[in-house]
């Protein structure tokens, strides 16, 4: 049986490394989404998620992108981004 979002939601934490973790066979959209895709969140929100948080960092038409073109500080936004999709509580 796959969890639902509300079933699966417990305190997370979450640590953006100072070298960003990417997957670079996936786009920066994907990588974003990916603890949504692991969480079993449903694809409208997740992609939502993703979008608004790419919005925030600065990244908003950049979805596409290889992160093979993509220089350091832009990964690292998006590794910010995919940190928090789940949106963990910050203090």
């Amino acid at each position: 049986m796959r969890r639902t979002w509300q079933a699966s939601r417990l305190p997370i934490s979450v640590i953006v490394f100072q070298d960003p973790v990417l997957f670079p066979w996936r786009d920066v959209m994907a990588n974003v989404v990916l603890p949504g895709e692991v969480v079993g969140l449903a694809r409208e929100e997740r992609d939502r998620r993703a979008r608004e948080l790419l919005r925030m960092v600065g990244l908003t038409g950049f979805e596409q992108k290889s992160l093979t073109s993509c220089p350091g500080a832009m990964q690292q936004r998006v590794a910010i981004a995919r940190a928090l999709i789940l949106g963990p509580p910050c203090c």
